[in-house]
Formats: structure tokens, sequence, C-alpha cells
């Protein structure tokens, strides 16, 4: 019995741990008014064939829309590298 002691709990197995998902680009919950696209009206949230990373790697951000005024729902942004912004429709 005294050379069991030392063995107790050695033979039993291994606890394996499951394994965490792996992140994604799309780990966070879209806003219900969030529309995220690519050229051609492609729906771009959750498709995971897309390679979002590098200069393509989308971030979560916090917004809100205004309309400006112009007769499109997009209009077109630039910023300048004097952190100047454009827009035009």
């Amino acid at each position: 019995m005294m050379l069991t002691l030392p063995l107790a709990g050695c033979l039993g197995g291994e606890e394996v741990e499951p394994e965490a998902p792996a992140p994604t680009v799309w780990d966070f919950e879209r806003p219900e008014l969030t529309w995220y696209h690519m050229p051609g009206a492609v729906d771009a949230w959750g498709n995971d064939s897309l390679v979002l990373e590098g200069r393509n790697a989308p971030f979560h951000a916090m917004g809100t829309y205004y309309g400006i005024g112009m007769s499109t729902f997009e209009p077109t942004m630039g910023i300048t590298e004097s952190q100047t912004l454009f827009m035009s429709s």
C-alpha cells in the first residue's frame, strides 16, 4: 500500500482543455444600421474567405452618419496627409 500512494493520480488520463476558437475580424456585435460591404454590393459580414489583414484589416469603430445634404447615401470621402477631410457626391 505504501508503494501505491506515490503513484496515486499518475495513472489517470490527462485533462485536455478545449481549444479556444481562433479570433476573426467579425468578433464584435454588428450595429443594426451598419452594412459592411465590398465593391459591387457584395456583403462582407462574416465572409471568412476574404483576406482581411495588414492594411486591409477592418477595425471596430463607433460613429454616427449625418446627412450632408447630398443626393447619395454614401458620399465619397478622402483624407489628405495634412489630415484635411474632403467629401463629395
